[in-house]
């Protein structure tokens, strides 16, 4: 009885004959160099590197100023991580709520009339009560820009070496404004958000080297 194997044997080709030759050729000829062989990684080195290899899978992408200079501030983290967050569009607006399945009474802003989705930009810059607290401390901008656009338009007007920290502290202010009313019901008023956000920067200056003191002291007295 013939074995499977017999079944499936097929002679080789001369074309095949040949290359199979030449390949025993080149293993004869071939010598093993003495060294061992030494495994390395795509940049050249033996040694792993999570840096390099973050470089290598993902490589070098562009980023906005405005998150490298937010965490040089001298704000407290928790106005950091919000900033950064509020660059992201990952603070928890409705409009982040409703992206996530959340079922709630309304969607929209509860600080203006004009019944627009309540997404970071607009809670933060496009809104009235917002608007309104900005120029309350002689800010203004066209808010048709896009929020990263319109923090460094913001910044280079202020013209002053603490321009982010105000940035931050009233987008932190008119967030806690948004918040108050929302859980607790505390009516939001613009002088009560140009309050808070003047109590926060008379905080900040103890966190600011003496030298930078006099110049925020002055900028808090006009505004």
């Amino acid at each position: 009885m013939a074995q499977p194997s017999d079944l499936f044997s097929l002679p080789l080709s001369s074309e095949a004959f040949r290359q199979f030759q030449q390949l025993s050729d080149w293993f004869n000829l071939w010598q093993r160099p003495e060294e061992n062989d030494i495994w390395t990684f795509i940049w050249n080195s033996p040694h792993f590197s999570t840096t390099k290899a973050y470089k290598a899978l993902i490589g070098h992408r562009r980023t906005h100023p405005l998150f490298k200079w937010l965490w040089k501030t001298n704000c407290q983290m928790k106005h950091k991580v919000f900033f950064w967050l509020l660059l992201k569009d990952r603070i928890n607006t409705r409009d982040i709520l409703q992206r996530k399945g959340m079922q709630l009474d309304s969607f929209t802003c509860d600080l203006c009339i004009l019944q627009r989705l309540e997404t970071a930009t607009h809670l933060i810059l496009r809104c009235n009560f917002a608007k309104a607290c900005w120029e309350s401390i002689g800010i203004s901008y066209v808010s048709t820009r896009p929020i990263l656009q319109i923090f460094k338009f913001i910044r280079r007007r202020l013209g002053v070496s603490f321009a982010l920290e105000i940035i931050m502290l009233m987008a932190w202010r008119i967030w806690t404004i948004r918040n108050d009313w929302i859980f607790n019901n505390v009516h939001p008023t613009v002088q009560d958000c140009k309050r808070r956000f003047r109590n926060e920067f008379n905080l900040l200056l103890h966190r600011v080297k003496h030298p930078k003191i006099d110049e925020m002291k002055v900028w808090l007295v006009l505004h």
